[in-house]
C-alpha cells in the first residue's frame, strides 16, 4: 500500500488501521512528509525505513546483493532558484511567452548554467527584457541544483576513494550543464582537471577514442557526456551511471 493517491488516502481514513506497512519503489525525499493531513491524523507521522545491503550481508552470509542498484535523488532548487522559477512560471518578466516558458523548463531540467546561456541569448535577440530576479541568478556563483545533487551522489557512493566504481559515467542533455558538472566536481571533490572529462558532439573521434582508453586504464575517473556525445562510447568497466536527462 502506498501513501500517495486520492483513493489510498480515502481508504486509510475510512479503515483507520492500527498498523500500516507501506512499500514503494521510489520515495523522493521532499515528498516524504507531505502526507494528507487526514491520513496523518489517523496514522501519525510515518517511520521511514530504507534498504542497507551491507547490513543485510552481515545478517545473512548467504545474501547476495544485486549486481545493479537504481537510486533516485531529488535535485531540489535553492531559494534563489525557486524565486526565479516562480517568476518565470507566473510570466512576470516581459517578453515572448514561449521564451519565458522555455527558460522556466531549462532552469528546472538542466540547471543554472544552461539557463544562463539561454537567458543571455534571449536578451541578445530581444526576446525578453532583463528582470531583476533573473539577473540575480545569472550573476550568482553558486552551483545549480543539478550540480549540487551530483556532488551528493558521488559523495554517497564514495567515488573519490572507491576505485571499484570508476570510471563513473554521467549523462546530461546540455553542453553548458556538462561543463558545469565537470567544474563543480573538480572544485568540490578534489579531483584534478585531467581526472574529470567532458564528452560532447564537439569532441573529435580521435579525442573520443583516446578518452575512452584513458577511462579504461584508470587515468580518467569521471566522464560527463551529452546524449550526442555518448554515441560510440563503450565502457563496460564503468561502475556507476548517473542520468540527469530531462528530469525534474
Amino acid at each position: 500500500m502506498l501513501f500517495g493517491g486520492k483513493y489510498y488516502m480515502e481508504l486509510l481514513t475510512e479503515l483507520k488501521p492500527d498498523i500500516i506497512i507501506g512499500f514503494t519503489a521510489l520515495l523522493p525525499s521532499y515528498k516524504r512528509y507531505r502526507l494528507d493531513l487526514g491520513v496523518v491524523e489517523v496514522t501519525g507521522d510515518p517511520h521511514l525505513l530504507s534498504y542497507d545491503f551491507r547490513r543485510l550481508e552481515e545478517m545473512d552470509p548467504n545474501f547476495k546483493p544485486p549486481k545493479a542498484i537504481a537510486d533516485l535523488f531529488d535535485a531540489e532548487m535553492s531559494d534563489l532558484e525557486n524565486k526565479v522559477y516562480n517568476a518565470l512560471f507566473r510570466a512576470l518578466p516581459s517578453g515572448d511567452p514561449k521564451i519565458i516558458k522555455f527558460l522556466e523548463s531549462t532552469l528546472s531540467r538542466y540547471g543554472k548554467e544552461a539557463f544562463r546561456e539561454s537567458y543571455r541569448r534571449a536578451i541578445e535577440r530581444n526576446k525578453i527584457i532583463p528582470h531583476r530576479d533573473l539577473d540575480e541568478l545569472y550573476n550568482s556563483s553558486e552551483p545549480s541544483h543539478k550540480a549540487r545533487i551530483l556532488i551528493d551522489i558521488l559523495t554517497v557512493y564514495g567515488i573519490k576513494e572507491n576505485d571499484n566504481l570508476k570510471p563513473v559515467l554521467v549523462y546530461t542533455s546540455r553542453k553548458a550543464t556538462a561543463k558545469e558538472f565537470q567544474r563543480t566536481i573538480v572544485n568540490h571533490m578534489g579531483f584534478s582537471d585531467d581526472e574529470v572529462a567532458v564528452l560532447t558532439s564537439d569532441t573529435k573521434k580521435e579525442e573520443r577514442l583516446k578518452l575512452v582508453k584513458k577511462a579504461k586504464s584508470g587515468e580518467v575517473d569521471v566522464i560527463i557526456s551529452t546524449l550526442v556525445g555518448e554515441e560510440g562510447v563503450d565502457i563496460p568497466e564503468a561502475g556507476l551511471l548517473g542520468n540527469s536527462v530531462d528530469d525534474q
